[in-house]
C-alpha cells in the first residue's frame, strides 16, 4: 500500500497563492493593449503561462515541498487551459487544431513513459498474475509499478482497460463464475440495459445532428472532436454494462469460509467475510449511513451490511474503509440466506 507523504502547509499556501498570482498577471496581460500588438503571441505567452509554468510551479512547490501526490499536476494543467480560454480575447485563442495537437503531445508523453518503462510495466504485470491476481488488478498493479507518483492514475488506467475489453470483446469474454455458491446480479432489477439502449440511441441521434450542424458551420474540427466524445461516451456506456452482465458478484465457500466478491461491474469492488457481517437489513435505503458506503445502479439500495470490523471498498475514485455498505441486488432473499449460512451474525 502506498505511503501518503505529510503534507506540508505552508509550501502549499505558497503554491496556491503562486498560481493565483500567475492567473492574476495572465488576466493582467490579456486585458490590455499588448493583445491588440500581437494577439497570436500573447495568447500562446499566456497559454503557456497557464499550463506548463504552472505545472512547474505546482510540482515544486505543491508536490515535492508541500507533500502533494503527483497526479494533482493534471487538474493544474487542465484547469490552466480553460482558464486561458476563459480570459483571452477571440483574436489571441489558440485555434481549435492547436489546441487538438497539445492535447495529442499529452497522450504521446503518456504513451511515452509506459514505453520508455515497458520493462518495469510487463515485469509488474507478470509478477501480479503469478501471484493469483485477476488481469484486471495485474494492469492496475503495473501501471503502479511504472508511475508509482500516481496511485490514482492506475486506477484510471485499470478502468478504462477494462471498460474497452468488455466493450469490444464482452460477448465473448467467459464468465468465472462456475466456482461461485451463488451468483449475484445487480443490474435486472433497475432495468438498467433498456435504460442503456435509450441512452445509445439518443446519444446516436445528438451526435448526427451536432455533426450535421458543426460541419455546416465550417467547424470541421470541432465536429470531429464531437464526434470522437461521442464515440467514446458510446463505448464507455457498452463497456460498463457489459461488465456489469458478464462480470457479476460472487458468494465463495470453501475451506477459508464464506465470503462476498462485491463487483457491481467497473464501479464497485470488495471483500466481504461472512462472519465479519454484524447484521443484515432489508428495505429501501436512499442513502448511505454516515460510515457507510453505497453500491446501487438507480434508485435506492435493498439491502445495508454492517460490519464487525471496517471493509475496504474499492470505487471509480479509489478504495476507502467503510463501516456499512448498501447494495442493490436482484435477489435479496438469496444473498440474505447465502450469508446467513456462511457465517455467525450478532
Amino acid at each position: 500500500m502506498d505511503t501518503a507523504r505529510p503534507l506540508r502547509p505552508p509550501f502549499l499556501l505558497t503554491d496556491a497563492a503562486a498560481l493565483l498570482g500567475l492567473v492574476a498577471v495572465s488576466l493582467a496581460v490579456a486585458q490590455s493593449a499588448l493583445v491588440r500588438a500581437d494577439p497570436g503571441l500573447i495568447g500562446v505567452a499566456v497559454t503557456v503561462d497557464l499550463t506548463l509554468t504552472a505545472a512547474l510551479l505546482h510540482a515544486w512547490l505543491g508536490i515535492r515541498r508541500g507533500g502533494l501526490p503527483g497526479w494533482t499536476v493534471v487538474p493544474v494543467i487542465g484547469l490552466g487551459a480553460t482558464a486561458s480560454r476563459l480570459i483571452l480575447p477571440a483574436e489571441a485563442a489558440l485555434p481549435d487544431d492547436v489546441a487538438l495537437l497539445a492535447m495529442a503531445a499529452v497522450e504521446l508523453l503518456v504513451l511515452g513513459l509506459v514505453i520508455f518503462r515497458i520493462t518495469v510495466l510487463v515485469r509488474g504485470f507478470r509478477a501480479a498474475r503469478r501471484a493469483g491476481r485477476s488481469r484486471l488488478d495485474a494492469v492496475e498493479a503495473a501501471m503502479r509499478a511504472v508511475a508509482p507518483f500516481a496511485p490514482g492514475l492506475a486506477r484510471y488506467v485499470r478502468i478504462e482497460a477494462g471498460l474497452w475489453t468488455y466493450a469490444l470483446l464482452g460477448w465473448w469474454l467467459p464468465t468465472d463464475d462456475k466456482d461461485a455458491a451463488l451468483v449475484v446480479t445487480h443490474h435486472k432489477k433497475p432495468q438498467w440495459m433498456a435504460l442503456v439502449g435509450v441512452f445509445v440511441f439518443l446519444s446516436l441521434v445528438e451526435a448526427s445532428l451536432v455533426h450535421l450542424w458543426l460541419h455546416r458551420a465550417g467547424h470541421d474540427v470541432a465536429g470531429v472532436v464531437v464526434g470522437l466524445l461521442h464515440l467514446y461516451g458510446f463505448a464507455w456506456l457498452l463497456g460498463d454494462a457489459q461488465a456489469l452482465r458478464r462480470r457479476p458478484s460472487r458468494v465463495l465457500a470453501d475451506a477459508q469460509g464464506t465470503r462476498l466478491q462485491l463487483r457491481v461491474g467497473l464501479r464497485t469492488e470488495a471483500w466481504i467475510e461472512a462472519n465479519n457481517i454484524a447484521h443484515v437489513e432489508t428495505g429501501r435505503f436512499e442513502r448511505p449511513a454516515d460510515d457507510g458506503a453505497r453500491a446501487a445502479l438507480l434508485g435506492p439500495a435493498n439491502l445495508r451490511l454492517r460490519f464487525v470490523a471496517p471493509v475496504s471498498v474499492t470505487g471509480l475514485g479509489g478504495a476507502r474503509e467503510v463501516n456499512s455498505l448498501d447494495l442493490q441486488v436482484d435477489d435479496v432473499e438469496a444473498l440474505t440466506a447465502a450469508l446467513a449460512a456462511g457465517g455467525d451474525r450478532a
